[in-house]
């Protein structure tokens, strides 16, 4: 009967389950039966739902579906971008998967320079959900480092803005077109490893070759 069902209606109920309380529980059993493989098409992870669920109560942060659908049945962005078209997700649902999925590789990382790093190239919101699929897919509990100082820099943490754009260096001399573009990436790749540190000024003086220092 499961397979006569339309995607939509899935979906819809999947979206209920792994927001339930006792998901991880729920879809173990929905394993065992065989369900998962004809819901997703590929195996269920229950203990990644699981600890995703525990980390969220522990944070006090309320459940996302397409987060939990992730952490469920989704270890790479091809598999979370295969579940969301099985079971016709919404574009907002199938983008946050992918961005969660595609973020988590990137953890664990130290919450220093290297996490402002992460957090400005991934934005706020993947760096969380990323470092939330992460930590479902270890051993760690809630208060082991480094996630707490992780998810502590992903809800209070200011995300800098890079102080150099296209105009200020076309007024300098450079041409639009790609090499501007390239100029740009290079700029911008400096001032990350600095930790933003560096100032406008600073940069523009390296677009001329010049010394910050």
């Amino acid at each position: 009967w499961l397979r006569q069902l339309s995607a939509e209606r899935i979906a819809q109920e999947l979206r209920r389950l792994v927001v339930a309380k006792g998901a991880g529980p729920t879809l173990e059993l929905m394993s065992e039966a065989g369900l998962t493989e004809i819901v997703f098409d590929g195996i269920a992870w229950p203990q990644r739902l699981a600890r995703l669920a525990r980390m969220e109560e522990t944070r006090g942060l309320a459940p996302s579906p397409a987060l939990r659908l992730a952490a469920a049945a989704a270890a790479t962005v091809e598999e979370a971008d295969r579940i969301a078209e099985r079971l016709k997700l919404s574009k907002a649902e199938a983008k946050e998967m992918h961005a969660a999925v595609g973020a988590a590789w990137s953890f664990p990382v130290q919450p220093e320079a290297a996490a402002r790093r992460l957090l400005y190239t991934l934005g706020r919101e993947a760096f969380r959900t990323g470092c939330l699929l992460a930590f479902a897919a270890g051993r760690d509990a809630p208060d082991d480092p480094p996630w707490p100082a992780l998810l502590d820099l992903a809800g209070t943490a200011e995300i800098p803005v890079f102080p150099v754009d296209g105009k200020s260096l076309v007024k300098r001399g450079l041409a639009p077109g790609p090499e501007l573009g390239a100029e740009l990436a290079r700029l911008e790749a400096i001032w990350i490893e600095s930790d933003f540190a560096l100032d406008r000024d600073a940069l523009l003086a390296l677009s001329d070759g010049a010394d910050p220092a």
